[in-house]
């Protein structure tokens, strides 16, 4: 596994879950957040398959907020993680070619001016012209059940950027598949198909 790939892919994908608040501050926090996960990268045999047979759960909470299941191709570098002081969820994040990674977040509560369309738009406000360059969206295009928009990007790495943006009961959702040109076919399909197994997990009530 070429780390350097992995290491800017992860970064990328920090990118494009930021809202458009606290940029700085939250950069420095992606950066820590890469070579954190490139440790656990070098440390866990990730066992990369062609179909998904790894079963990854992300349970619910904090705060009500929902959990979910999918298929992966890979084990999950991690799961489920809050870092302190903020109020993204980190659900998971599982490789899905030899160069490109694909990773979720629950990014907090969804105001009443939110919208799929203006939580891309956002995305493409913090990334575009930044860490790469818009080649189309947003558009409509669901997810997990769900009505959302979808952006592409051209990053400045060379790698490419499929994001959706989505809410669920209230909860605004990203979900990012950062892929190498060379891993190209074969990443998406996979993340595709990762991505139709997409479960709920809604918190308990009472």
């Amino acid at each position: 596994m070429d780390r350097l790939a992995v290491v800017v892919a992860v970064v990328c994908v920090g990118y494009a879950i930021l809202t458009w608040r606290d940029m700085s501050r939250r950069s420095r926090g992606l950066q820590l957040q890469a070579r954190r996960l490139q440790l656990l990268l070098q440390r866990r045999r990730l066992r990369l398959s062609d179909a998904p047979q790894h079963l990854v759960t992300v349970p619910p909470g904090p705060d009500g907020r929902p959990g979910e299941q999918i298929l992966a191709p890979s084990l999950p570098a991690y799961t489920a993680r809050i870092w302190p002081g903020d109020a993204h969820r980190q659900d998971f994040g599982v490789m899905v070619g030899k160069r490109s990674i694909m990773q979720a977040v629950c990014l907090g509560k969804a105001g009443p001016e939110d919208t799929t369309e203006t939580l891309a738009v956002a995305s493409i406000a913090a990334l575009d012209g930044k860490a790469g360059r818009l080649i189309s969206g947003p558009f409509a295009s669901p997810m997990a059940g769900e009505d959302g928009h979808r952006i592409f990007l051209l990053l400045n790495s060379g790698h490419k950027l499929t994001e959706w943006h989505f809410i669920h009961d209230g909860w605004r959702y990203a979900v990012g598949i950062v892929w190498h040109p060379s891993d190209q076919f074969a990443a998406m399909q996979r993340a595709e198909h990762s991505l139709r197994s997409w479960r709920w997990i809604e918190p308990a009530t009472g």
